[in-house]
């Protein structure tokens, strides 16, 4: 008894190990355009048509200027924006990290 219950469990283990594993699901990217509100020192707020939204930025985060690559300071409310972004669970709840902001100025 105690070897079948032994040769059960061994094959159990067998199989968790090596069976493939349930491929991680990330978040379908997120598409917002609107104008920027507000830049602050980890992202931007953006008025959208559906209202405002706060979105990150993280080190990854390309950021352009009328075609050309700049840093998240020289973004400046009323610039025209589109956003793509995912939503991501952190400590202190549902956030958005862009992955690109494509920002426009006159």
């Amino acid at each position: 008894m105690a070897r079948n219950l032994l040769a059960v469990l061994l094959t159990i283990i067998a199989i968790a190990m090596f069976a493939p594993a349930q491929p991680a699901t990330a978040s379908e990217p997120i598409e917002l355009s609107g104008v920027i509100t507000a830049v602050g020192e980890q992202g931007i707020s953006l008025h959208t048509r559906r209202g405002d939204v706060r979105i990150m930025v993280t080190e990854r985060t390309v950021i352009s200027l009328n075609g050309e690559r700049v840093r998240l300071g020289a973004l400046q409310p009323r610039d025209r924006a589109h956003v793509v972004a995912e939503r991501v669970r952190t400590r202190q709840g549902p956030r958005l990290v862009a992955h690109s902001i494509r920002a426009f100025r006159r």
